[in-house]
């Protein structure tokens, strides 16, 4: 995939597209490893402030784990209808983006 200016994905092959997210990180986010230590945006890089504690995550990850855990808390089951058909759509289009000669990734 290729990455566009403006920070979506782009497959050359199938044309497919996926947005870019923002890096926003919510303030009142608690680190996922710990659970009480609160997380530091710098730069490109989302870190647990927490001695010993190892947590780090691209920005854009963690904002779109951000994004995921609130979707999930606004509302369970659409949130895993919509990772259903999700999951669906990817394994469609399965042939189009493995070879031939390699195993499917899921049976």
């Amino acid at each position: 995939m290729s990455r566009t200016a403006g920070g979506s994905w782009y497959c050359v092959p199938c044309g497919y597209t996926q947005l870019g997210l923002p890096t926003a990180i919510p303030a009142d986010v608690t680190c996922p490893r710990c659970a009480d230590a609160t997380l530091h945006h710098a730069g490109a890089t989302v870190r647990c402030r927490r001695r010993g504690c190892a947590y780090e995550l691209d920005a854009e990850a963690f904002a779109l784990f951000c994004r995921l855990v609130a979707e999930l808390d606004a509302d369970g089951p659409r949130f895993f209808h919509r990772v259903a058909a999700r999951t669906a759509e990817l394994r469609a289009r399965e042939p189009y983006w493995l070879s031939d000669t390699r195993e499917p990734l899921h049976r």
